[in-house]
């Protein structure tokens, strides 16, 4: 909730005022010239007069996010947007240059005062004209801008927050931002540190005439914490990302969709790239349709087809670099049909998720001592089968199902049920439920410290259909590697895999294999000492389904629709 105001020191308006100011905007109804900042009192939204009642006595309303009196909003974020200058209030004049553009990458007015921006639902704001025009009003003569964005200073703790969200009806959309003017719709840097932020129920829209990121978050250090993205729809953007961060970032309950770039180049869903003191959550989340490469899948259609490809560069959610690992995770979230499978390198909690996707790999960066503790867990998740038909490649879903790796140490694998993801038709030796290595990214070759070691994997279902294998331990490191440092051994001084365990589990396997041990050719200090015990290994679906009772063993997510009642499209989306 809004903080109240308090008059005791400083007036309502004063920029030292330490109750929240709330300021409404509406692309429709708004007005730069007439519009309040508004207030609270504790129970009521009270006017700059400090009064708790507008035009012909009615209430302005109990309820910052649904006000019911007759406020009087503005019309430009560019207008009400914090400045740099800490000290310049809202409206003061911007001629149209990126060092002190509203909005800005760092933004300073009101830094650790708990305000709140909230649009009006159901109206589109263009980001690009809404800075066009304020900047025209002091240099007619601009005719482009390339900065400004959403970004807001932050606030002083987790009851004090700065709010950037929505208001009016719930049923009614969110406030749709189009043409963001410079790399994302939210962009912030370091100076000053932000915190204490919220981002609420806001859609970002990359399809009209200028497209960039969701939100970017960069650089910063680990006193940026309690940044939440919640109810966000981010569509058809280039990407959301933090990148060479310690920041404390949450993403909840927000549906990140159709992230696309041209030309080939990396783009992701959400990327990640955090220091050691990080942490990133994604909870209750909706990951789907990121990572193309080739234009807009509303342009290049669905499936994919002609240039646009599922590649192995590109997907959902790519986590890399560091982060708190046993503070960090991805929780109750669904993954589908992205690029590529997901990749959470730094390792990371991932639990009670749906993934739609042909493989989840988890690394260590390189690995930590054991005195660090687990690197992660990967617990109660269900990954459904998907083959990426309609495409004239196939490496993003290859049918790597869970690969450990890069110094994965302490994690639990356990409770998840793959249903077929790990079975390549194409390429039988690289389909399996559960891979264990010691580097599986090779740009990791110069964070190599400690193996991929002592990781429990138990009482998961593992259907691996035709593959050559349920386990495979692929150990030591390929010298031909061409980024891999072959003439300085010191990198590389402990075995790779050792002493992990892969017990109770239920495999199916058309082979009967349990598991293969492949070390690289040359490779020293190799030991297979895995533990694999009591695990059960049936040869077919319809052996499990008899012998465990399993009602129906070849559902799929689609037939499981259709058994509900629900129209399905043809099976050459790629979806089974």
């Amino acid at each position: 909730m809004a903080s109240p105001f308090d008059t005791t020191t400083y007036p309502l308006l004063d920029l030292q005022q330490p109750g929240s100011r709330i300021y409404y905007v509406s692309s429709t109804e708004g007005d730069d010239a007439t519009a309040e900042i508004y207030f609270w009192d504790g129970t009521h939204i009270v006017d700059s007069s400090g009064s708790t009642t507008g035009e012909g006595g009615k209430i302005y309303g109990t309820d910052p996010r649904d006000p019911t009196g007759p406020i009087k909003p503005y019309r430009r974020w560019s207008f009400v947007a914090p400045r740099r200058v800490a000290n310049e209030e809202i409206g003061h004049p911007w001629d149209g240059s990126g060092a002190s553009v509203p909005g800005g990458i760092e933004p300073a007015m009101r830094y650790e005062y708990p305000d709140w921006w909230l649009f009006k639902r159901g109206d589109t704001f263009d980001l690009y004209e809404d800075y066009l025009s304020f900047a025209r009003e002091s240099n007619p003569a601009i005719d482009t801008i390339n900065a400004g964005s959403l970004a807001v200073p932050g606030g002083s703790s987790e009851t004090q927050r700065q709010v950037v969200g929505a208001y009016g009806p719930l049923g009614l959309n969110r406030p749709r931002f189009i043409n963001p003017v410079g790399a994302g719709f939210i962009w912030r840097t370091t100076d000053p540190c932000p915190k204490h932020i919220v981002y609420l129920s806001l859609h970002f829209d990359g399809r009209q005439e200028r497209n960039a990121r969701g939100f970017i978050f960069l650089r910063q250090s680990s006193d940026a914490i309690d940044i939440v993205i919640e109810d966000i729809w981010s569509n058809g953007t280039e990407g959301n990302k933090v990148q060479n961060s310690a920041a404390q970032v949450t993403v909840r309950r927000s549906v990140i969709t159709d992230t696309w770039t041209t030309g080939g180049s990396h783009v992701q869903g959400l990327f990640f790239y955090g220091e050691r003191a990080a942490r990133l959550r994604v909870e209750e989340s909706i990951f789907m349709r990121n990572g193309f490469a080739y234009d807009d899948l509303n342009n290049t259609g669905w499936p994919p087809s002609g240039d646009q490809i599922y590649d192995v560069f590109n997907r959902n959610f790519y986590l890399s670099g560091e982060c708190e690992n046993m503070n960090s995770g991805v929780f109750d979230t669904i993954s589908m049909v992205g690029s590529s499978g997901d990749q959470v390198r730094p390792g990371m909690k991932v639990e009670r998720n749906f993934f739609y996707q042909g493989y989840l790999f988890m690394g260590a960066h390189g690995g930590y001592p054991d005195s660090d503790g687990p690197t992660g867990t990967i617990v109660d998740n269900v990954f459904q089968r998907f083959k990426a038909r309609g495409t004239r490649d196939n490496r993003g879903h290859p049918g790597w199902g869970i690969g450990l790796t890069s110094g994965a140490y302490g994690v639990e694998v356990a409770r998840n049920i793959i249903t077929s993801a790990a079975a390549n038709l194409t390429d039988f030796r690289w389909s399996y439920a559960i891979q264990l290595e010691p580097l599986g990214w090779y740009c990791y070759s110069h964070t190599f410290h400690y193996p991929t070691r002592n990781n429990s994997i138990h009482d998961n279902i593992f259907d691996t259909n035709t593959a050559n294998s349920a386990f495979i331990f692929i150990d030591g490191i390929d010298p031909d590697a061409s980024s891999c440092d072959a003439s300085n051994p010191s990198n590389w001084v402990y075995p790779g895999v050792t002493h992990n365990t892969i017990t109770n589990n239920f495999v199916i396997n058309a082979g009967g294999m349990e598991s293969e041990y492949i070390p690289f050719p040359n490779a020293s200090g190799t030991v297979n000492d895995t533990v694999i015990s009591d695990n059960t290994i049936y040869p077919s679906r319809t052996a499990a389904a008899s012998a465990e009772g399993w009602p129906d063993p070849d559902r799929t997510l689609k037939t499981y629709m259709v058994s509900l009642g629900y129209p399905v499209s043809p099976t050459s989306d790629g979806l089974m």
